[in-house]
């Protein structure tokens, strides 16, 4: 691991950028609570790759029916930890698949494409920033995950 400064807003900025014009993220907004001076220090590798992976999966899984669809991003620090906290109204996971979605090649749905991998991935890379990540959703309503690491 190599912990180095890493502006938390200014990267998901550049992850939606890149996202953001893919057919799949039409109509969809993204709504970012994290105050533009935030920084922390941490591997900023797995930091990109937990944030590409819990946004990529908002959009894919986001809900057509809605007519005001959105991903949220919020990250604070509060106590020496960093808080992020993931957000979107889209399909929503069904609670027998909750426990299962960080299990290795698990896929709670079949709508879109996927190995299985990514929210393994994402606990992986959580766990080896001494974190801890959780999932609350609401089937038809959305999903949020919300991750804790060290400041």
């Amino acid at each position: 691991m190599k912990h180095e400064e890493f502006h938390v807003r200014e990267t998901i900025e550049v992850i939606w950028e890149l996202m953001r014009y893919a057919p799949e993220a039409q109509g969809i907004d993204l709504i970012l609570d994290i105050p533009k001076e935030l920084e922390i220090e941490t591997d900023k590798r797995r930091m990109i790759g937990i944030l590409n992976n819990l946004i990529t999966n908002s959009i894919r899984y986001h809900d057509q029916s809605k007519s005001k669809r959105f991903v949220k991003v919020s990250g604070f620090i509060q106590e020496d930890w960093f808080h992020l906290h993931v957000e979107d109204n889209g399909c929503g996971i069904e609670p027998e698949h909750q426990e299962k979605v960080f299990e290795m090649f698990y896929r709670a749905s079949n709508v879109a494409g996927g190995t299985g991998l990514g929210l393994f991935t994402v606990a992986e890379s959580v766990d080896k920033l001494s974190g801890h990540i959780e999932l609350e959703s609401t089937l038809g309503e959305g999903t949020t995950f919300k991750i804790r690491i060290p400041a």
